[in-house]
């Protein structure tokens, strides 16, 4: 995920703002500018880096290391 990527940084927030006064729906904004962040800086393995942060915060929030 390291390195630089310009000006397509700005396309999840430039997503996030139309989606978001299109639809008038925050979540389902934030949820599609998420994702297109990680297929950006994951190239193709944004579903193994989404699970693992996904992982990561119910360990935090149980208190449970599975």
């Amino acid at each position: 995920m390291y390195g630089t990527y310009g000006i397509i940084s700005l396309l999840p927030v430039l997503t996030l703002i139309v989606v978001a006064l299109i639809t008038k729906r925050t979540f389902e904004s934030l949820l599609v500018a998420t994702l297109l962040a990680l297929i950006i800086g994951y190239k193709g393995y944004w579903f193994s880096a989404l699970w693992s942060s996904f992982r990561w915060l119910l360990r935090k929030i149980s208190g449970c290391f599975w």
